[in-house]
């Protein structure tokens, strides 16, 4: 656990953690949206709200209904699949540009190195395919970017993120075309039988 620098954050965390579990035993999504609001800019508020997540879905998954909430899952696949008819997946190149401006948005610029991540963030230069801290570094150092080393952590942090979610978009885009297609497949199979 981690310990506060002062009681006021320890207040503020413990006041938003009710409210957020408030927000999901009475299922107010505006209570649960507004706390997620403020976790935009507390790293450490956004640890806790994934952990409690984490927890609430393995409690959801041991639960006696979680049969009824598979079979709301299977509906949503079933019904929600024709949409990837019309929209394809894009794989966007990720750049350099696109971590620098998620850095800033979720504010976790480190002090002193606002102004060249504003820079940055108008740099069109790839993330290298094989993501590492070092090949980062010396990415950067070719482009001859003048960050300080505390820079490149935060900054590796969410380029990971971005590169993860990027495949798991991609990886759900394939596999709902994949199950359309088996369904297309099936029912083209039950016209021809009869």
């Amino acid at each position: 656990m981690k310990k506060y620098k002062n009681t006021e954050e320890f207040l503020r965390h413990k006041r938003l953690i009710a409210a957020y579990l408030e927000g999901l035993e009475t299922g107010n999504t505006d209570l649960t949206a507004a706390v997620w609001l403020a976790a935009e800019t507390d790293a450490e508020l956004e640890r806790i709200l994934d952990e409690i997540n984490f927890d609430y879905e393995s409690e959801f998954e041991l639960a006696p209904f979680a049969a009824a909430a598979k079979l709301v899952r299977e509906l949503a696949d079933e019904h929600l699949q024709t949409k990837f008819e019309e929209i394809e997946f894009e794989e966007k190149i990720l750049t350099f540009g696109d971590v620098a401006k998620i850095l800033e948005v979720k504010n976790r610029v480190p002090k002193g190195e606002e102004e060249n991540n504003r820079r940055l963030a108008e740099d069109k230069t790839p993330l290298p395919n094989y993501l590492s801290l070092a090949e980062i570094k010396r990415i950067a150092a070719q482009m001859k970017l003048d960050f300080k080393e505390k820079y490149w952590t935060p900054f590796f942090k969410e380029a990971t993120f971005l590169t993860l979610r990027q495949s798991q978009q991609q990886a759900f885009a394939t596999s709902a075309k994949r199950e359309l297609k088996r369904k297309k497949n099936e029912s083209s199979e039950k016209t021809t039988d009869k």
